[in-house]
């Protein structure tokens, strides 16, 4: 077997003004405290950190058992997260 695509760790500050962003709209919309953590497996995303390896790149998203079989997010945790991400793009992009 031979393996042709290769994930690179994506490396972010929690300092970066992107986690900042993103710590003060999520701590608002889910009212809890917002930790930032590393995981050892690949995302897609480090395929734009190749391109431009000086893209801000931060993974967020609801559920904690990504990739599982039977995974499911609750609605109303969906819909909050879309608000997140919705609020989180506008204020880094002014």
């Amino acid at each position: 077997m031979k393996i042709n695509f290769k994930h690179e760790p994506l490396i972010l500050s929690p300092d970066s003004r992107i986690s900042q962003i993103t710590r003060k709209v999520s701590e608002q919309q889910l009212h809890q405290k917002l930790t930032f953590i590393g995981t050892a497996n690949g995302k897609n995303a480090s395929q734009f950190v190749r391109t431009n390896p000086r893209l801000d790149v931060l993974v967020i998203g609801p559920g904690n058992a990504s990739y599982q079989v039977n995974q499911y997010v609750n609605s109303k945790v969906f819909r909050n997260f879309i608000k997140i991400y919705e609020e989180v793009t506008t204020e880094y992009l002014q």
